[in-house]
Formats: structure tokens, C-alpha cells, sequence
């Protein structure tokens, strides 16, 4: 509390929160109520880990995998970044061996490393020491019943030794579901730039244009029962071989899912290790694609539009009818059915739910029947990815549930702020935009419009949080407030949100979903025809799969032949409502000239051709201590061939656009001295952080101009996010 660094106030906010160590009550199986230690344990193990789908084995004989699968040997690259990694909050397995440990091990004794991982992926095993988790188990908040064993979920541990190798194959693999068809399309999560805002927003976005063009929407929504738990190993293993992929990885994916070992921990008590039969263990880095792999054959109809994050899928149908929706829906998911049958599926009906995106009298007579006979209704709220989705997509009531949510948060942060022994102001501040706002702003990206309705709840949560900051009397006018605090109202708050995620879209692919939506705003008619899904065709409809050699590495993708043409999107002279993935395209619009931004070349560095020149070092350790250790650094230079940088920016004193400076000392003639120095302005409109990361540039621009063999050069900056 007195040091008042990130790591201490955020570690005190978490105190706030109800941890009461309490022992498990007795579990109830399907015929006994447990109250020792083993009897929950046994309990806990046939609720938690049933036994996955038997399926046949596949069959090896001539198999070759395909040339068109990119895989190259383990690079040093690969390597050293997973095990370089920086994974904040992990406890270790059951070797008690953290990620810190092989840090400062992989650096003493990197070419070790690199023939022990190297062996094991080449030839396709891994080990069985690594094959050991202990299962921690925790309550599920909110649940009525605590005898019940599903009121609780296991947190698995893995070791942090396995999860290199798993780190290095989860990149390989999210790399080629990029570039190739190894995933669906539709099939969102689990990699770098497909989050569940993005699935949620596609969503919202499918049944605005379907509103804008007089046609009825319905979706339904279903998970995947057990998920990673329920993947029958050999099914796995046969749609692998189904893709041709490597021998070695096929082989490392069997040798990874075999001959687990759990125990449980809980009550202070751990069991001895037994052996574990479940699908894909939780918790490893690589879990997730293998499950996206092992259902991507679901996604197979163009007569529906799927969206999919994980395990929650939804499948949208539109028409001009509701009776028309669910009659395509039943078919529809009557196939689905049996597609998730023959690849050892199954769906949780207790998760599945029916929504109309409408208001009408006919939304509550539509009913939609399961292939088991299962009669659903539309629902009235239906919660998706953490969004609560409503028939008018007015999201009221999300708006409410998040801002109690954050409401709570911050009595909890409320505790930290006494007037005596409390935070000080700027702390506060900080924990108020990182763990209140972020609750309260949660998919403001799908939900915000600039509604007057939306601006009270979350502006009166502010002045809560103003008011606590900077210990002001309840009269205190709003507006100096928020000065004095530096936090925008709201309204700001959220259209900068918009705009920053408008920016984003910018940057991703022009194969990613959001990408190709934006591009069919243009191309949409939004005058009324009867036409349901059925007669789209799957050249116009669908997303299309793309071969390996279909992306140009050649060429850059310019922002503006790919997004700024799309501008003119209204082909109607009428004026017509907004829909929200216009308003986003369009907050930008005018801010920045399109033309100028730079361009990026996607997917042009394999995961095993990263490697570079340098190495980022950030020190973890407070800012007295982190300046004691760079001075005595400092010293070991003297008279050696090295040469340092120091980069800064900051506000010029006028409030003038930002002023960023560079100093270039020499230490090969024993006394330091400043061999260059520089200053320069990068005008208004720009940010501090614009700043630090020119000096960078600066740096390393001079670097190379002035580098001379066997020399050393380190690059010094106060800003971590613009280094790593």
C-alpha cells in the first residue's frame, strides 16, 4: 500500500474481493453423499472428467501428408520466444517449476534447450513427466446447490516445461488456420485478432442489415457439451489424418492426449496421481485449436449463417416469416445433429436457446423442435460471448447488469480509498479505468450510439468514482472534477473506444470476417425482397475457404484500395437508419488521411522466421531498484566497445504538439561522453505515446548508421508498452 507501484495496489484491490477459504461440503453422487477426502475426489472425477465418445482408430497404412502444409524443423526463434515468454500469474504444476525458472535457464543453457525440444518435435513425443497435472477445485459462483460436484470447475496445472513445446505448436497451428483451410471461415477464437466482441459483432451486424432490408431474423444458440473434455482422442486423430497434415505433429498430438495423469487438490489436501481418460486436458496453450480443429466439420451449410466462438455456436436464419426461420432452423439443425453424431459431438440442451430479433406476436407462438423433440421458445434475453442480446437489440438491459456489475466493483474499490491510510488519488484513479470502467464499458463496441438512456447510469457511476478519487464533497460541480481527475465523461470515453477499434479494423486481414463485412456494406441492397438464406448462393453468401497460394506475400494490402473506397456505402438516395458497423467505420472518417497509414503485410513471417537482431529486456522490478541495477550496468561499460541511447518524449511547455529527444553516449575511451544528440517536434494531434516510439525509431535508424563490428548498442526507453 505504501509503495503505490502497479503490482502492489492492484494485488490490494484484489483482497476486496469475498475469498473465504471454506472447506467442501459433502458431495452428493448419484447414490451416496460423501464427506471424506477421497469419497469427493472419486465423486469429482466421474462428474468432471466423463469418459470421452469411443471411436475406431484410424488407420495409418501409406499414409504421406500433404505438400501443401509449410513445416519447417524447429527454429531457434520458436523457441527462444516461447521460452522468453513473460506469462504474469501462472502457478506451476506439479514440478513446481515456473516460467521465471526457465527464463533465467534457457539463457545459461540455451543450445540444451534447443536439442531437447528440437528432438521431441521432430520425432513427435511427449513426455510423460510432462503428462502430470494437479486439478485445483473451485467453487462457480452464484449456484444453488453445493452438493452438487458440476457446482464446481477444476483449474487445471500443467507443467510450465510442456507448455513450451504446446506454446510453439499453438502459433504453428494458429498460423496456418490464417493462411489456409484448416478452419472454417466462421470459426472465431482461441487466436490472435478473432475475439468474442468480434463474433458479437458480426452477429448484431447480420440482423441490422436484415432489418434495414424488411427481412426476419432468428438465431439459435447452442454449446457444445463438455467441450475440451469430450474429444474422443481417435476422432481427433482421424481428422488430422483427414487433412494430411504432418506425421510428426500427428504423432505429438497421440503422444500428448495418451496416458495423462491427474490428482485433485482441495480442503489443504492433495490425492496421489492416477490416471485420467478425458479429451483435451484444460488449461495448455494448444487446447484450444485442437478443439476448433476437431468441429470444424460442423460448419458445413450455406443455407444458415454460422458464427462460432470455441464451444458456442450460433446459427442464424432469415426470411421474411418467423414460421419461415424456424422451419429452416429445424431442418438445419436436424443435420446438424447428425454431422455432431458422426464425429462424436454432442450439444448441451440445457444451453440452448431460440431468439427472435423481434418484437411481433408471432415471436411467442414460433416455436422451434429439437431433433429430440425438444419444443424451445424465444427467449426474451439471451446471454452470448458476454453480451445479453435482446429481441430489439436495444441492449438495455445489458447496459444495467454491467453497470451493477461495475457498481460493485467499485465499493470494493471504495474500501482502498480511506482519507488517512488509504491509496492516493492517482492510484485510485488508476484501479477505477482498469477494473470499473472496463466492466462497465464491456462491449460498448456492439451497444453504444450515443444513447441519451445509456449516458445517466454511466456518468452517475463516474461521479462516484470522482468523488472517491479526489475525496471532493458530493456538491462538487462534475466538470472540474473530471479535469482535476483527467477522466473524460463517458460519452468521450466510449466514442474513443470506437474510434480505437475503428483503427483496429484497419489492421487486421482482408480474409478476417469483420474485414470482409465492412467490404459488403457497399454492395448491399437494402430494398425489400422476399428472399430468405435458402436463395443466397454459396458463392454470394458464404465465406469461402482460401488455399495457402492464395495470399500474396509480395504485395502490400493498402488501407486505401481496401477500406477508404468503401466509404460511399448508401446506394439509395433515401435516407435510412445506421447500423452499428458503419457507425464504427465512420467514426474515423475525416481523422486521418487513409492514404498515409502505413501498410502491413500479412502473414509475411512464418512463426519459424521471426527471429531478430535484438533482445527487449525489461527489468521487473521497482523503479528505486530497477535505477540502482542500471547504474551499477552502467559501470560494467567503461572502456568497452558500447554505445547507449536514451530516447524520451513529453509535451513541449507551450502544450504544442510533442517534443522527443535522443542522447548517444560512448564508452570505448573509458569516460563516457555524448558523441550526438537530437531534438525534434512531431506537431500536434499527436500523443506522448506517438513520441516514444519516433525516439525509438530515431535510435535505431542512428544505430544503424554508426554500428561497427563487435560492437554493443543498447537502446534505453521509460516506455514498456512501446518495447514489448
Amino acid at each position: 500500500m505504501e509503495k503505490e507501484d502497479p503490482k502492489s495496489i492492484f494485488k490490494a484491490m484484489s483482497y476486496t474481493k469475498d475469498k473465504r477459504v471454506e472447506r467442501i461440503p459433502p458431495i452428493q453422487s448419484t447414490t451416496t453423499l460423501h464427506d471424506s477426502f477421497q469419497g469427493k475426489a472419486n465423486t469429482f472425477r466421474t462428474t468432471l472428467f466423463p469418459t470421452p465418445p469411443v471411436t475406431p482408430k484410424p488407420i495409418w497404412r501409406n499414409y504421406k501428408p500433404s505438400s501443401q502444409w509449410n513445416w519447417a524443423p524447429l527454429s531457434v526463434a520458436e523457441l527462444q520466444s516461447a521460452c522468453l515468454a513473460k506469462i504474469k500469474g501462472k502457478t506451476p504444476g506439479p514440478d513446481c517449476i515456473t516460467q521465471d525458472i526457465i527464463r533465467h535457464a534457457y539463457k545459461a543453457i540455451p543450445d540444451v534447450f534447443y536439442r531437447l525440444y528440437s528432438s521431441l518435435l521432430n520425432t513427435g513425443y511427449h513426455p510423460k513427466c510432462w503428462k502430470q497435472a494437479t486439478g485445483a477445485i473451485l467453487k462457480k459462483p452464484g449456484k444453488p446447490d453445493y452438493l452438487a460436484p458440476k457446482a464446481y470447475r477444476v483449474i487445471a496445472l500443467l507443467n510450465c516445461l510442456g507448455k513450451v513445446s504446446e506454446r510453439i505448436l499453438a502459433q504453428r497451428l494458429g498460423y496456418l488456420a490464417k493462411t489456409t483451410n484448416l478452419l472454417h471461415p466462421t470459426q472465431i477464437g482461441g487466436r490472435l485478432k478473432k475475439s468474442a466482441i468480434n463474433a458479437a459483432l458480426l452477429l448484431t451486424n447480420e440482423v441490422e442489415v436484415n432489418k434495414l432490408q424488411k427481412r426476419k431474423t432468428t438465431t439459435l444458440f447452442l454449446d457444445v457439451k463438455g467441450a475440451f473434455d469430450h474429444v474422443a482422442k481417435n476422432q481427433l486423430l482421424t481428422i488430422l489424418q483427414q487433412l494430411w497434415l504432418p506425421t510428426n505433429l500427428i504423432a505429438w498430438i497421440s503422444s500428448f492426449l495418451s496416458n495423462r495423469v491427474l490428482r485433485l487438490s482441495f480442503d489443504g489436501q492433495t490425492e496421489e496421481f492416477s490416471s485420467i481418460d478425458t479429451g483435451i486436458p484444460q488449461g495448455s496453450p494448444i487446447s484450444p485449436i485442437l478443439f476448433l480443429i476437431y468441429v470444424r466439420n460442423l460448419f458445413t451449410s450455406t443455407t444458415v449463417k454460422f458464427l462460432s466462438y470455441i464451444d458456442d455456436i450460433s446459427l442464424t436464419a432469415t426470411s421474411s416469416s418467423l414460421k419461415r426461420n424456424v422451419k429452416i432452423l429445424e431442418r438445419e439443425v436436424a443435420k446438424l445433429y447428425e454431422l455432431a453424431a458422426q464425429n462424436a459431438i454432442q450439444f448441451d440442451l440445457a444451453k440452448t436457446e431460440l431468439l427472435h430479433f423481434t418484437r411481433s406476436k408471432e415471436s411467442k407462438v414460433a416455436t422451434l423442435t429439437l431433433p429430440n423433440g425438444e419444443v424451445l421458445q424465444s427467449k426474451d434475453l439471451v446471454r452470448w460471448l458476454g453480451i445479453w442480446f435482446d429481441p430489439g437489440l436495444t441492449f438495455k438491459q445489458h447496459v444495467a447488469i454491467r453497470t451493477a456489475q461495475a457498481r460493485s466493483a467499485f465499493q470494493r474499490m471504495a474500501r482502498l480509498a480511506n482519507s488517512g491510510k488509504g491509496l492516493s488519488p492517482f492510484a485510485l484513479r488508476q484501479l477505477y479505468l482498469a477494473c470499473v470502467t472496463s466492466i462497465a464499458d464491456y462491449g460498448s463496441i456492439i451497444w453504444w450510439k450515443g444513447q441519451a438512456q445509456f449516458k445517466k447510469p454511466l456518468q452517475d457511476l463516474q461521479n462516484l468514482g470522482l468523488r472517491k478519487i479526489l475525496g471532493a464533497f458530493k456538491t462538487s460541480p462534475i466538470i472540474p472534477m473530471e479535469v482535476e481527475a483527467a477522466l473524460p465523461p463517458p460519452s468521450i470515453r466510449l466514442n474513443t473506444n470506437t474510434r480505437q477499434y475503428a483503427l483496429r479494423m484497419l489492421k487486421l486481414s482482408p480474409r478476417h470476417p469483420i474485414r470482409q463485412e465492412v467490404a459488403k456494406l457497399a454492395t448491399i441492397d437494402y430494398s425489400h425482397e422476399d428472399y430468405s438464406y435458402e436463395d443466397y448462393s454459396h458463392e454470394h453468401y458464404s465465406y469461402e475457404y482460401y488455399s495457402y497460394e492464395d495470399y500474396s506475400y509480395d504485395s502490400d494490402y493498402s488501407y486505401d484500395s481496401d477500406y477508404s473506397d468503401d466509404l460511399d456505402y448508401s446506394n439509395s438516395s433515401k435516407p435510412r437508419k445506421t447500423i452499428q458497423l458503419e457507425r464504427i467505420r465512420d467514426s474515423i472518417s475525416g481523422l486521418y488521411d487513409l492514404r498515409k497509414l502505413e501498410k502491413i503485410q500479412h502473414f509475411h513471417f512464418k512463426p519459424w522466421e521471426r527471429g531478430t537482431p535484438y533482445s527487449v529486456n525489461i527489468p521487473q522490478l521497482p523503479k528505486d531498484q530497477a535505477a540502482t541495477l542500471h547504474n551499477s550496468t552502467l559501470d560494467q561499460f567503461w572502456g568497452t566497445n558500447t554505445t547507449t541511447i536514451y530516447t524520451d518524449a513529453s509535451c513541449t511547455e507551450e502544450g504544442k504538439g510533442i517534443g522527443v529527444g535522443l542522447v548517444v553516449n560512448d564508452y570505448s575511451h573509458g569516460n563516457s561522453y555524448t558523441s550526438h544528440q537530437t531534438s525534434l517536434n512531431i506537431g500536434p494531434g499527436n500523443l506522448v505515446y506517438n513520441g516514444e516510439l519516433e525516439g525509438v525509431t530515431q535510435a535505431i535508424e542512428h544505430a544503424s548508421k554508426v554500428a561497427l563490428p563487435e560492437q554493443q548498442i543498447h537502446i534505453y526507453s521509460d516506455n514498456q508498452a512501446g518495447l514489448y
